[in-house]
């Protein structure tokens, strides 16, 4: 029988001991980036729609102070509204595939309690509360 290091091209039990490493970094690297493709994938919406986002404030606070916020077609606003008397409703219409919103209340130094919402179409509004003295409650688009 003859020496295995003599045939051309023949694989020695050395090389093949280097070449696993690289084969199992090469798989971990494909399964990686195709399950960032799967979980992250899913998440974006890639079509250029319009959105109507109702932002709601209820609660016993008075003289509240809102700040709202708007992602539409990548561009952000920024809206503040002070001394408003509750329940407060404001709708806007978001686009594109980079949109989104935030609203935030804040109570004054009387205190009081102060909900906010953001809905989605006619979907089932994001909520939070907050209640007390300067109390804050921030909610995000769903």
């Amino acid at each position: 029988m003859s020496d295995p290091q003599a045939l051309p091209g023949a694989a020695t039990p050395e090389s093949t001991r280097r070449r696993w490493p690289w084969v199992v970094l090469a798989a971990a690297v494909v399964l990686v980036v195709g399950a960032g493709f799967v979980v992250f994938g899913r998440g974006i919406d890639r079509t250029a729609k319009s959105v109507k986002l109702t932002y709601e404030v209820t609660g016993t606070a008075k003289n509240v102070t809102i700040g709202y916020s708007t992602i539409t077609n990548g561009n952000s606003g920024t809206h503040t509204e002070q001394n408003v008397s509750l329940p407060w409703t404001k709708e806007v219409v978001v686009e594109g595939s980079a949109r989104g919103a935030t609203l935030t209340v804040s109570a004054g130094a009387e205190g009081g309690r102060v909900t906010c919402g953001v809905r989605s179409e006619d979907g089932e509004p994001r909520t939070a509360s907050a209640e007390g003295p300067f109390a804050v409650a921030s909610c995000t688009s769903p």
